[in-house]
């Protein structure tokens, strides 16, 4: 377009000057006294010359009078850069953990740079490592002010360095504010998430679950770990009080989930109210095997034993080796006071798969029907599988009474069993 204009003006100027030439005019101002004359080209030529000096002048005077806010602008620029190099520096520093050089980088020129936030951020960071907390809450406290009321990065540095601090508790402050201010944040929810499991906050946690779930701030399988692992300690956790009602809290879906019954009934068991969570346990197995709640329904001590010794056995049609089943199977059927019974799923177990519970309830069992030498025998099999676990730290005071206890103590013409002695597990 531009050519065009300029082929159309460049014709025009020539067509004009052809005129010219052929017709040069005659042009004449007066004024009196005065009075000019000459030709129409001449004319021209001192109309062009005379507004391009004019506008020469204008633009010199326009150019004068913004001369002080161009040398300013200038001068801005410059600290600008030079702010924004400093900047560069001090993060470098930072990186490389070279706190006290990063703190003064950081700092310096600090007004000049287009973003001060990320410099008292950075900072805080820096006094931190330190261990300077006050320095630390200074800046954190500089960098909430010049961010915009959305920006949510102050408040979560603040909520890792106080992690990082070990100051959980205000951590934990920290996070429910932001939570607050911005319930769909993700890294917020993250953060509360470790928080609250730290503390132990179960409930409060279960219900933040929901959130992050609605937010996808979990990947799916670790949400539901979580959500499993949150449960089994919100159970473990409750008094008899509260036992129902967290139970309620659980959706439905998860109430089917292995884990989940397994933590229920051990709670109810914790509370006695072992016909409650034979029921349970039953229902669950019939829905599908698992040896966790074969294992527990063994340990559940119900006000019929026979009856739960009946189903049991029911299940030995489809799973007649199951060392599991055989040890529960053992173990209701000493409870029952059937010790012949007892004995030869207590030998299957213990021949089948060398469990250290197993043993020790034949340990039980053979002590109880007085052959202490055997039952010692037992035990010691036993205590040496679990080595080192808690679960069985009352064995050895056990297996010392045993063993001091005389022949001269035992009446050798016992007719009947004498009652049983259980184990913690079977308790």
């Amino acid at each position: 377009m531009k050519i065009v204009l300029l082929l159309f003006a460049a014709l025009a100027t020539g067509i004009a000057v052809t005129q010219l030439v052929d017709d040069p005019g005659y042009v004449l101002i007066s004024r009196q006294p005065w009075s000019l004359e000459s030709t129409l080209g001449i004319f021209l030529l001192a109309v062009l010359l005379l507004f391009a000096l004019s506008y020469l002048l204008i633009r010199f005077l326009v150019n004068l009078f913004h001369t002080p806010a161009r040398i300013g602008q200038w001068s801005q620029q410059r600290h600008t850069r030079q702010a924004l190099e400093t900047q560069r520096r001090g993060l470098s520093a930072l990186i490389s953990g070279d706190w006290a050089k990063a703190r003064k980088l950081l700092l310096k020129n600090i007004d000049s740079t287009p973003h001060p936030s990320v410099n008292y951020l950075a900072a805080a960071w820096a006094a931190q490592q330190q261990g300077d907390d006050e320095e630390r809450d200074r800046w954190l406290a500089r960098a909430s002010e010049g961010s915009d009321d959305a920006d949510m990065a102050p408040g979560i540095l603040q909520a890792r360095l106080q992690i990082q601090a070990g100051q959980t508790e205000q951590a934990l402050a920290t996070a429910n504010a932001l939570h607050r201010a911005d319930p769909s944040n993700v890294t917020v929810i993250r953060l509360l998430l470790g928080l609250l499991e730290e503390t132990g906050d179960w409930t409060t946690l279960a219900g933040l679950l929901k959130t992050a779930e609605k937010h996808n701030a979990l990947p799916a399988d670790e949400l539901e770990e979580t959500s499993k692992r949150v449960i089994e300690q919100m159970l473990a956790t409750s008094s008899i009080d509260e036992l129902d009602a967290r139970y309620n809290m659980i959706s439905k879906k998860q109430r089917k989930d292995e884990r989940v019954v397994a933590s229920m009934a051990r709670a109810l068991n914790r509370f006695e109210a072992f016909d409650r969570s034979e029921v349970m346990l039953r229902a669950a197995i019939k829905n599908g095997w698992s040896d966790e709640l074969v294992e527990l329904y063994g340990e559940t001590r119900s006000s019929d034993p026979c009856s739960q010794l009946k189903q049991a056995e029911a299940w030995a049609g489809d799973h007649p080796l199951n060392s599991i089943l055989m040890l529960a199977l053992g173990r209701l059927a000493m409870r029952a006071q059937l010790w012949g019974m007892a004995r030869s799923y207590l030998e299957v177990a213990v021949h089948n798969d060398d469990n250290a519970d197993a043993l020790l309830e034949m340990g039980w069992l053979l002590e109880t029907l007085n052959e202490n030498e055997q039952a010692r025998a037992m035990f010691r099999r036993g205590l040496e599988m679990t080595s080192g676990n808690t679960r069985d730290q009352s064995i050895p005071d056990q297996i010392t009474r045993i063993s001091t206890t005389t022949d001269d103590s035992i009446d050798s013409s016992v007719t009947q069993a004498p009652s049983l002695v259980y184990s913690n597990e079977s308790k």
